[in-house]
Order: C-alpha cells, then sequence, then structure tokens
C-alpha cells in the first residue's frame, strides 16, 4: 500500500504547494488583475474590453496559462466583433503561444496559421480609428513566425523551424523590430542547439541580449541566458554553462520571469547529475516541478518529472523513481496522444500544400509578370523602331529636300556668276567701244570735210579758179 499512498500523495502536492516564487508574483500582481478584471466585466465599450483582455491573455501566459488562453480567445471574439484584422492577428499570436506552452500543439498550428494568413493582408495594417501602421503589422508577422518555429521547434521538425525562424528574422530586420527580434534570436539560437551547432547558437543569443539591452527591457533575457548556457554544455564548457544557468535564475528572479524559470533549475540539475552531484540535482530538480506545476507549464513538467525519476534512480530509490516516471508518462500522453499526433500532423500537410499552392500561384504571377514585362519590353522596342523608322524616312525627306535646295543654290550661283561676268563683259566691251568711238568719230568728222572741200575742189577746177583750186587742196 504504501507506493500507492506516496503516488496519491505526490497527486495531491501541485495543489497544495504552490511555488512560492509564483504564488508571491500573483499576490503582488492581485489588484493589477483584479482592477483589469473588473474594468473588463463591467464596461461596455469593447474595444476597451478588447484591450483589457489581450492584456490579460500576455500576462498569464506564464502563470496561470488557462487563464491565457480564456483571455486571448474573449479578445478575438471582440476583435472579430468589432472587424479589426490587426487586433485578431494578435490575439491569434497570443493564443497560439500559449497553446505551445499547454502542449496543445494542433490548435496553437491553426492559430499561429490563421494569424500569419492575417497578417500577410497588406490591408491588416488598418487598425482602430482607421489609422494605418504597416510596422505594427510587420512586427506582429515577426512574432508569428517566430512562434511558429517555436512550435516546430517543440515537436522535432527543425527543418520547418529553422524556416520560419528565418522569416521571422529576415521581417525583423527590415523594420528593425528589436523586441520581436530578441525573441526570434533566442528561439532560432536553441534550435542550433538542438541541431548541435553551439557557436551559431552563441552568435545568435548575443544577438537577442543586445536587443534587450538596446530596449533597456530586461524581462526575457533569464531566457536568453539559458539558451546561452545550454550552447556551452553543448560545446562542453560546463563551467560557463553552469554560469549563464545561474545568470538566468537570478535575472528571473528579478524580472518576475517564470516563463522560463523551470527549465533553468532543469538545467542545473541536469548539469549537476552528470557532475554526480545527486542532492544538488534533486533540489533544483524538484524547484523545476514546483514552478512547472505553479505556472501550468505541462510540456516542462514532464521534463521535470523524468528528471526527478532520473535522480530517484541514482540514488536507488525504486518507488520514487517508479512514481516519477508513471507522472512523466501520464504528462507527455496527455500532451502527445496519438489523435493529436495526427492532427497536428494533418493541419501541418495541409499547411505545407497551402504553401506549395501559394508558391506555384507565385511563380505563376512572377511568370505572368516575366511574359508581360517581355511583351512590354518588346512592344516598346516596336515604339522605338517604328519612331527611328519614321525619323530616318523624315531624315531622308529633309536630305532630299536640302540636296534640291542645294541643287538650286548652285545653279542660281552659277547663273548669278554667268550674269556677273556678262555685265563685266558688258562693261569692258562699252569701255573698248567708248575708247575706239572717240577716235572714229574724228576719223567721220574729217572724212566728211574732206569729202566737201574735194567737192568743192571739184567746182573750182571746172570753172578754172586756180588759186582757190591751190587753197583747198592745202587744206585737204
Amino acid at each position: 500500500m504504501s507506493i500507492y499512498v506516496k503516488i496519491f500523495l505526490l497527486l495531491l502536492l501541485p495543489s497544495i504547494a504552490r511555488s512560492q516564487e509564483v504564488e508571491a508574483y500573483l499576490q503582488a500582481k492581485r489588484n493589477q488583475i483584479d482592477s483589469l478584471q473588473n474594468v473588463l466585466k463591467h464596461t461596455t465599450n469593447d474595444t476597451l474590453r478588447m484591450k483589457i483582455a489581450l492584456n490579460l491573455g500576455k500576462f498569464f501566459n506564464e502563470v496561470q496559462r488557462d487563464s491565457g488562453i480564456y483571455y486571448a480567445d474573449h479578445s478575438l471574439m471582440l476583435a472579430k466583433k468589432l472587424q479589426l484584422k490587426l487586433e485578431q492577428a494578435e490575439a491569434y499570436e497570443v493564443g497560439g503561444y500559449v497553446l505551445i506552452q499547454l502542449g496543445n500543439y494542433t490548435k496553437s498550428l491553426q492559430y499561429l496559421l490563421t494569424g500569419i494568413k492575417i497578417a500577410e493582408n497588406p490591408e491588416t495594417g488598418n487598425g482602430l480609428n482607421g489609422v494605418y501602421s504597416e510596422n505594427a503589422r510587420l512586427s506582429t508577422l515577426t512574432i508569428l513566425n517566430s512562434d511558429l518555429g517555436l512550435l516546430y521547434k517543440e515537436t522535432g521538425d527543425f527543418q520547418l523551424a529553422t524556416i520560419y525562424f528565418r522569416k521571422a528574422i529576415s521581417i525583423g530586420e527590415k523594420i528593425n523590430d528589436r523586441l520581436s527580434l530578441g525573441f526570434a534570436y533566442t528561439d532560432f539560437g536553441a534550435i542550433q542547439v538542438k541541431m548541435n551547432k553551439p557557436d551559431s547558437a552563441i552568435a545568435l543569443v548575443q544577438k537577442a541580449l543586445e536587443c534587450w539591452k538596446q530596449l533597456r527591457f530586461m524581462k526575457y533575457t533569464g531566457y536568453s541566458l539559458l539558451e546561452l548556457g545550454r550552447a556551452y554544455d553543448v560545446k562542453g564548457d560546463k563551467k560557463q554553462a553552469r554560469k549563464y544557468f545561474y545568470e538566468s535564475i537570478r535575472q528571473n528572479y528579478r524580472e518576475s520571469s517564470f516563463a522560463t524559470m523551470a527549465p533553468s533549475y532543469l538545467a542545473l540539475a541536469n548539469l549537476f547529475k552528470e557532475a554526480g552531484s545527486i542532492d544538488s540535482s534533486l533540489m533544483y530538480a524538484k524547484k523545476g516541478v514546483d514552478v512547472a506545476l505553479a505556472t501550468g507549464y505541462p510540456v516542462v513538467l514532464a521534463d521535470a518529472y523524468a528528471t526527478l525519476s532520473s535522480i530517484y534512480k541514482l540514488r536507488n530509490n525504486t518507488d520514487s523513481a517508479f512514481i516519477y516516471q508513471g507522472l512523466a508518462m501520464a504528462t507527455k500522453d496527455r500532451i502527445s496522444n496519438s489523435e493529436k499526433v495526427k492532427q497536428f500532423q494533418q493541419v501541418s500537410f495541409d499547411e505545407q500544400i497551402r504553401q506549395q499552392e501559394a508558391e506555384k500561384e507565385k511563380i505563376s504571377y512572377q511568370n505572368k509578370i516575366r511574359t508581360y514585362a517581355m511583351l512590354g519590353g518588346i512592344a516598346v522596342i516596336l515604339l522605338i523602331a517604328l519612331i527611328l523608322y519614321r525619323n530616318n524616312l523624315q531624315k531622308q525627306r529633309a536630305n532630299r529636300v536640302l540636296e534640291n535646295t542645294l541643287a538650286n543654290l548652285r545653279s542660281t550661283q552659277s547663273q548669278l556668276i554667268q550674269s556677273e561676268k556678262m555685265a563685266s563683259l558688258g562693261e569692258l566691251t562699252a569701255g573698248i567701244a567708248h575708247e575706239i568711238q572717240n577716235p572714229l568719230n574724228f576719223v567721220n568728222n574729217f572724212s566728211e570735210v574732206n569729202a566737201e572741200l574735194i567737192d568743192e575742189l571739184n567746182r573750182e577746177i571746172e570753172t578754172g579758179n586756180l588759186k582757190e583750186v591751190r587753197v583747198l587742196a592745202k587744206d585737204i
């Protein structure tokens, strides 16, 4: 009977012994939570209710994750009612992330794919009051792709996870979204650790830490430090790994960040177990179980139970090892039973088909664009050729006109030259004639005088006037 009593007590323990850190955090935030819940309950403004529900969903995504998904769904319902696409995408992101932590991978995949489909539409940037924000849309698309990468990481499909992380980083770097990039770099670094590429992981996580530093937002540095420690652990540098695991826990305490506190405890537990420090390993494993129970983190809880089982096995505590092994198996079964796996694979397969079809459509569209561009290019070339041909014809006509004009000018020039020559010849001839005419006139005049004198001489001879004859002959 003793083993069954132990099982009963261990199953009962989570409801009694909650993590003190988580309880203290919830108590400190109780007034704020109660205030938001009270406003949500009594206000009639759907926009305000939607925003409050989304913020509560984000708040509970680390603790009381069932509440987180409830408020994410409530925000989604109001966003649909208000027909606000960007806020719908944000609600799907919050819900999808919480569902990953709850181990409901099928529903998470549906949420995230729906959110991505909405966020990929450029019109989704139209937010409240008709204000358009492209950066808000792309930022939401960044974190959705990062969450989808995280989902595929959790399901062991590192190839698809890598694709989505790269998409997230590409979009985030384009708009310099340091917050989203901080998550994407860290999650992508975690994939590199899983793929035994510690140097790549270290480089990525260092980028994430730089993002947190630039933003002065240290809440999730504990998560980045955890992945940095894991990278050094894979690299074989146990000293550095332990250092970063401790820093991760301290930072999580400082910022009251519980998302990775349980994994940090378990990382230390495994490190001490490998080193043979069983007591220290057991202590940190128990802390990991407590925090995983308090935060409602079944994925990590299953690992915590399995770690405790292996530690008790090393201590030769067979009963406890058996109990925690059973709890680990039961928890894992709730997360990944065969039916859920089939549903997840089907949704994932449908999404791959959708992406392939989308890629085909994209290629077809690009081919059409290329064809239209080629036809447009040909049309432009033909138009240019036509214009050149027309210009050539005009040039030929202009050349013929110029040639005719030139021929006419030459002919006119020749005629002018000939005219000038003839005029010059006329002037020369006139000058010569003038020069000849004067002496001829004298000759003619004297010839006429002589003719008259001869006639007169002849008359005088007839009359026998010799004296007068002699005078006339002398004059002649």
